[in-house]
């Protein structure tokens, strides 16, 4: 509870503009709990908004290498896209990949950077190599992109129209871990059940939570 209190101080300061007592509240909670991930994210923000992206960015390497947090490396993903280093980004992938081979949510987010990059074939082989790619229906709006793009219409019909209960875009949204509340936006504390650090991908039944995991 004290360590999620330490982070709301650092969250709110962060907003305030009030940088120094941001990076020290972050730093706190992460002493105290290191695997708090909305401290490092929120240590990450401080580094960017003091102009050290760069900072930012290899700090946010050595959290996701410690913790292969999902949510770290979406961050990564867009820091390293805004500032024009595709390719950089393309490399920690697959060298997660490389550890963890089996990982179907890594080849999932994989896919859909190689989409959103136009690397078509690239996202096409990837999402074959799923297992079980149904349990990831946010894959047939990258098929059906690609077949578009191909000029394919019918198969991109048939993708489309798997997907016709998917919003037009392919931000994932969150869910809480603890008692399956769901969100367009990530944030350090469920507005729920008031947790804090329990917000992942809502991405293959992550978030089912049974009633008696909620009492």
């Amino acid at each position: 509870m004290l360590v999620g209190y330490k982070y709301e101080y650092g969250r709110e300061s962060l907003e305030a503009g009030e940088l120094e007592k941001a990076k020290k509240a972050f730093r706190n909670v992460i002493k105290l709990n290191k695997d708090f991930i909305p401290a490092h994210l929120g240590l990450a923000e401080v580094m960017v908004q003091e102009d050290n992206t760069e900072e930012a960015i290899n700090y946010l390497e050595k959290t996701y290498q410690q913790y292969k947090s999902m949510i770290v490396l979406a961050r990564l993903e867009d820091l390293l896209l805004n500032i024009g280093e595709p390719s950089r980004l393309i490399r920690l992938y697959k060298n997660s990949l490389a550890e963890r081979p089996s990982d179907n949510v890594l080849k999932f987010f994989l896919a859909k950077l190689y989409y959103r990059l136009e690397m078509l074939d690239d996202a096409l082989e990837i999402i074959q190599g799923i297992e079980n790619p149904d349990a990831f229906p946010e894959i047939a709006r990258i098929k059906g992109g690609i077949y578009l793009k191909r000029g394919q219409t019918e198969k991109a019909a048939e993708e489309f129209g798997s997907a016709l209960n998917l919003k037009m875009t392919l931000r994932l949204p969150y869910c809480c871990l603890k008692c399956g509340h769901t969100s367009e936006q990530w944030a350090g504390r469920c507005s729920s059940c008031g947790r804090w650090n329990t917000y992942y991908f809502n991405i293959h039944e992550t978030c089912r939570v049974t009633d008696a995991e909620r009492g």
